[in-house]
C-alpha cells in the first residue's frame, strides 16, 4: 500500500510529461479510480487513507490538502515533498496507473464527478449532506469496482 499522495503524486507527474496536465479534482478521482480498481482486480488496497463521500464524490482528503491551491486550475509542477519513486519500484504497478491515467485524463473534472457520483456507487451508499467526513467502506469500493472488471471480461 501506498500513500495516497504518491499516487496522486504519480498522476500528476504523469500529466506534465505527457502534456495533459490534470487538475485538482482530476488527481482526486483518478487516484479514487485506480485505487477501486486495484481492490478490485488485486483484492488490495492501493492507498493508506481512506476515501471520504463528500459533496462532489469521493476524496481523498490527503490529496485535496496538497493540491488544493490549484484549485481548477492545472497542476504544472510536481511537488517536491512527494516521493513517487516507490510506485515505480513495484513490479507492474506503473503499467497498471499509467492504463488508468491514459482513460481517465482524457474525462474533465465535471465528467469524472459525474462518473463517481452516479446512483449504486460506493459514493451514492454513504453521501448524506447533513454529515461531513463519512468514510466510504473499503468493501464497498472493492465490490463495486469487482463488478465493474466483470461487467468488462464478460
Amino acid at each position: 500500500m501506498f500513500k495516497a499522495e504518491q499516487i496522486g503524486e504519480y498522476f500528476v507527474r504523469r500529466g506534465i510529461q505527457t502534456g495533459n496536465q490534470i487538475d485538482l479534482v482530476q488527481v482526486i478521482k483518478i487516484t479514487y479510480i485506480a485505487h477501486g480498481f486495484y481492490l478490485g482486480t488485486m483484492n488490495q488496497p492501493l492507498i493508506n487513507e481512506d476515501v471520504e463521500a463528500w459533496k462532489y464524490g469521493p476524496v481523498i482528503p490527503e490529496i485535496y490538502q496538497y493540491y488544493k491551491d490549484w484549485s481548477k486550475d492545472p497542476i504544472l509542477k510536481e511537488n517536491p515533498y512527494i516521493d513517487p519513486s516507490p510506485v515505480e519500484q513495484v513490479e507492474g504497478l506503473d503499467r497498471f496507473l499509467d492504463l488508468i491515467f491514459n482513460k481517465y485524463s482524457l474525462y474533465t473534472a465535471s465528467q469524472l464527478i459525474r462518473l463517481t457520483h452516479q446512483k449504486n456507487t460506493p459514493w451514492s451508499s454513504v453521501y448524506d449532506p447533513a454529515k461531513r467526513n463519512v468514510v466510504i467502506p473499503q468493501k464497498s469500493i472493492a465490490d463495486h469496482y469487482k463488478s465493474l472488471v466483470s461487467k468488462n471480461a464478460a
